[in-house]
């Protein structure tokens, strides 16, 4: 499990989603497979993040 702390009224979420989301993946190397699970401003900032990027398990 992951688990990234991010401050919601520092940034923008634009900034916010691909700072958080991009500090998240390096994370997960070691993973087949990837579940994101978020509530409320996690699930804002991943649905921002997907909608410019795609996430490849390559690039993890």
């Amino acid at each position: 499990m992951i688990n990234v702390n991010y401050s919601s009224t520092k940034s923008e979420i634009k900034v916010l989603a691909q700072d958080v989301i991009h500090r998240s993946l390096p994370q997960c190397l070691a993973a087949d497979k990837i579940h994101f699970v978020s509530h409320s401003m996690g699930g804002i900032l991943l649905r921002k993040y997907l909608l410019n990027n795609h996430i490849a398990m390559s690039a993890c």
